[in-house]
């Protein structure tokens, strides 16, 4: 699990185990929602991506990810797209711009498969940085506060007011916003 189940309950100010399960079923709720928000794979996890002769732009190239990724295999198609063969690449054959996801080409095949990448995308517990550590903890946090709350938003009792907060705030959104990907149309 992405989110140290420990850590999360230190932040939480929960002292027993209770509902450990229930925290895990919540925690990767929020990784999956922050994977989907961002645009960008949170978790650490193996991804192969085919890029079309059609998606490369003056030899650049985009992968759909940009959080820590870790090149395992770049590969051109030397055949066709109903039976590609993938001839591997080295490093001399493109510039790769890890942290941008992007990539400058000096060779590739070309069609619907002219390209293959198999890269590690996301990050694991250990290298999971603090910004987005605390955007997960607050939504967690803000699931965990609400989930008996179903669909009330506040509730008084005397003069005992209690207010619950948007699932997704402001200060959540500002911590994701480093770690969104965003479209640019030109």
């Amino acid at each position: 699990m992405l989110i140290d189940l420990e850590e999360l309950k230190l932040y939480l100010d929960i002292a027993n185990s209770d509902d450990d399960s229930l925290l895990k079923i919540i925690s990767e709720g929020a990784i999956e929602f922050a994977t989907e928000y961002c645009d960008n794979i949170v978790g650490q996890t193996n991804v192969e991506e085919i890029i079309s002769y059609e998606d490369i732009d003056d030899n650049t190239v985009f992968l759909s990810n940009t959080l820590a990724l870790e090149i395992t295999t770049v590969s051109k198609n030397t055949s066709d797209d109903y039976s590609p063969s993938w001839e591997a690449l080295t490093s001399d054959d493109y510039i790769d711009f890890l942290t941008e996801g992007r990539f400058i080409m000096k060779t590739y095949g070309s069609g619907e498969k002219a390209l293959k990448f198999e890269y590690k995308a996301g990050y694991t517990t250990d290298d999971l940085p603090n910004s987005l550590k605390l955007a997960l903890f607050n939504l967690v946090g803000n699931y965990w506060n609400k989930r008996k709350s179903g669909a009330v938003s506040n509730e008084s009792l005397g003069d005992a007011n209690i207010t619950w907060k948007n699932i997704l705030n402001p200060e959540i959104k500002a911590l994701f916003k480093r770690y969104k990907k965003y479209e640019i149309y030109v």
